[in-house]
């Protein structure tokens, strides 16, 4: 299978927001967006032309109808606003925080486009009671998160079921995340094993969500098949006892007793398996 992963919010060093006078007259629907998200569309043309739309994965999550698109929570809001605005965007938070907010928004909003416009050309759609994803970046600290972020994300959810990821070591976020799991209904909070993410913390703030965590590309080259099934043992700990996805990135040159220690210790502790992801640049 195909799972496309890179070029899908290139870098640019001409930000191409900075000309716009006032951030609350962005609209998604504007070029410089636009022009971001026909990037993904053409890419996914050209891997179903090559392969078939049936080959053409939309998440790395095999179980679609928990999880969503990977393609929408690409990046945090914050940080694709990064991308079209540069260090602008810092001033902003201080001379227009307004026009800030509305930007968010429309990027959450433009996140959620780029999955169904994914979803299009591979002919396949969304699952009624699919969760959507939102994105916390380590950027922000608590404050900042909770002023510009946190309504951002409980209004863009709207009472669906949410996929919160992690970007980053968000551990100094955990706080505002209790708030909000208590006004929105997060089902999943995902996170990846080089973020250093604290499990018991994430459990605590998330308490009725499925922790869903990615194992490395590096751990999988370097770990011995006993040292993988002794990293699964820690998260089961870790996490005490809540309901966890568990997920193996595969990248090449990858043991088979690698994944095998992985598959066979996940069986042998009833770990639910969403799906492998191997990743191939086509």
């Amino acid at each position: 299978k195909v799972s496309y992963w890179s070029d899908r919010f290139p870098d640019t060093h001409n930000y191409p927001l900075n000309g716009l006078r006032d951030l609350r007259f962005f609209r998604r629907s504007m070029t410089q967006a636009e022009a971001r998200i026909q990037l993904v569309v053409d890419e996914a043309r050209r891997l179903v032309d090559r392969f078939g739309p049936e080959k053409v994965v939309i998440p790395y999550y095999a179980a679609e109808d928990i999880v969503m698109c990977d393609l929408e929570i690409t990046h945090c809001p914050l940080t694709i606003s990064y991308r079209l605005l540069g260090e602008r965007l810092l001033l902003e938070m201080y001379d227009n925080p307004e026009g800030l907010e509305h930007l968010f928004s429309e990027v959450l909003l433009l996140s959620l486009e780029l999955g169904e416009r994914f979803r299009e050309v591979v002919g396949r759609r969304r699952p009624k009671g699919a969760c959507v994803g939102a994105c916390a970046s380590c950027f922000l600290g608590p404050d900042l998160f909770r002023q510009y972020l946190l309504p951002r994300v409980i209004e863009f959810a709207a009472g669906r079921p949410l996929l919160f990821h992690a970007c980053g070591n968000v551990n100094s976020l955990f706080k505002v995340f209790e708030e909000m799991a208590a006004k929105s209904q997060v089902k999943v909070f995902d996170c990846r094993e080089e973020a250093g993410i604290d499990l018991q913390r994430a459990a605590k703030a998330f308490p009725h969500a499925t922790i869903s965590y990615m194992f490395s590309p590096p751990a999988c080259l370097s770990r011995t098949a006993g040292e993988m099934r002794e990293a699964i043992r820690e998260v089961i700990r870790r996490t005490e006892d809540r309901p966890v996805h568990l997920i193996i990135n595969l990248p090449a040159g990858t043991k088979d007793e690698i994944v095998d220690a992985f598959f066979e210790t996940c069986v042998e502790l009833g770990v639910e398996l969403p799906g492998a992801a191997g990743f191939a640049f086509a």
